[in-house]
């Protein structure tokens, strides 16, 4: 797949990205390496974790670091849960609003062209797991019904990130 080229706008780190399609000769726009990324994230108030293991019944894997930030992490101390709860089940394959992943059938269009052949979370979720590539997105409810939003990168360095929809 070919790659954009630009700096991290905050410590002149070279970054490379994946691009797909129409997105090839694109030009980064106010990029952060991962480190300057962490590092607003825990300015702000959010969180940088890390799991010891992987889990069991695990579909695919959270990545190295799990980013919460400032919104998710006040939803969840509000609601008096823990993000585990969510990550949990997203990395199971229970997506929330987006179904069960076993429970997902895809055609064999949707199962090789994931996005480009439907408009449908929870089958472009499934591809994308079957394929091992783009993102994995949940949407749960907290207890006191916050939209919690739970969303795992397959592509380059896995990382995933919890956040509130409007953090987007």
């Amino acid at each position: 797949m070919p790659r954009i080229r630009g700096t991290c706008s905050a410590c002149d780190a070279v970054l490379e990205v994946a691009a797909a399609g129409a997105f090839v000769g694109a030009t980064l726009v106010v990029p952060l390496c991962p480190a300057c990324a962490n590092q607003q994230v825990l300015d702000q108030g959010g969180v940088v974790a890390t799991f010891p293991r992987e889990l069991s019944g695990a579909l695919f894997k959270l990545g190295d670091e799990i980013t919460i930030t400032p919104g998710a992490v006040e939803a969840l101390g509000e609601a008096s849960q823990h993000a585990s709860e969510f990550l949990i089940r997203h990395v199971r394959g229970d997506w929330g609003k987006f179904g069960q992943c076993d429970q997902i059938e895809l055609t064999d269009d949707e199962r090789q062209r994931g996005w480009e052949a439907t408009d449908d979370t929870a089958r472009i979720n499934k591809s994308n797991l079957l394929n091992g590539r783009n993102r994995i997105m949940s949407e749960y409810q907290t207890s006191w019904g916050k939209r919690l939003w739970v969303i795992t990168s397959l592509n380059g360095a896995v990382r995933t990130t919890v956040l509130l929809p409007e953090e987007y």
